[in-house]
């Protein structure tokens, strides 16, 4: 992640800043909820963003449901760091997302991103 990260706090609105916000955030989410959100696809938008088209089911501690919902999460890709993250509505199911236009400026390494995915899963349990 890039030092002045933006990331989505789904669960409690707004945003947070910094790898270490981030981190205290999804502390906090795991506190309150089991999730388990899996990657389905990845729908390059332009050059420096991805949208992952993610099936995300969450339950509380005494195993009910509370959400089993396929979303979309947008990553900002900067140099090869996550810039930002935001969580989006699905709106097409051959794109998987609605797509925007994005400026050109680096290009994108997929290992980053599957290695944000394994590690944030792993992290956090």
């Amino acid at each position: 992640m890039t030092p002045d990260v933006h990331w989505s706090r789904t669960f409690k609105g707004g945003f947070v800043r910094r790898p270490e916000a981030v981190r205290a955030y999804w502390m906090e989410q795991w506190r309150d909820i089991d999730a388990h959100v899996e990657p389905v696809a990845f729908h390059l938008e332009g050059r420096i963003m991805v949208l992952v088209r993610v099936h995300q089911v969450m339950r509380d501690f005494a195993g009910a449901l509370l959400a089993d919902e396929h979303v979309g999460h947008r990553f900002t890709i900067e140099q090869g760091l996550i810039r930002a993250m935001e969580v989006c509505p699905l709106s097409s199911p051959d794109l998987g997302a609605q797509q925007r236009p994005c400026p050109a400026t680096i290009g994108f390494k997929w290992s980053t991103l599957r290695a944000y995915f394994r590690r944030s899963r792993l992290n956090a349990r």
